[in-house]
């Protein structure tokens, strides 16, 4: 038997640092957290990896995937801070996947 050793066990969720970062895959909802009083969102993108993408909810971005249902192909890009201090907040690009029409 080897060695034991300790291991930290850390929110996996994906931070929101370089401006263009870029999840795209079937949105699979959001399950509901409670943090100092007041509830969270964390969102869930299954992207063909290993493991679902996970990302906690912003005001803005929980607005944005309000309307989205669950299994819908979505695209998120990070577009950095805007605003004025102090009420500045992250800013998000959202846009779901949809079938093309054609002209006859």
């Amino acid at each position: 038997m080897g060695k034991k050793v300790w291991k930290g066990v850390n929110d996996d969720a994906t931070r929101w640092t370089e401006f263009g970062q870029t999840i795209e895959g079937t949105y699979e909802g959001f399950t509901l957290h409670t943090f100092e009083g007041r509830e969270v969102k964390q969102h869930t993108v299954e992207n063909g990896g290993p493991r679902p993408v996970r990302f906690w909810g912003t005001t803005v971005l929980d607005d944005r995937l309000a309307g989205v249902e669950e299994g819908t192909r979505v695209r998120i890009v990070y577009r950095g801070e805007e605003g004025k201090p102090p009420r500045r907040y992250k800013s998000f690009d959202v846009a779901v996947e949809v079938e093309e029409e054609t002209s006859a």
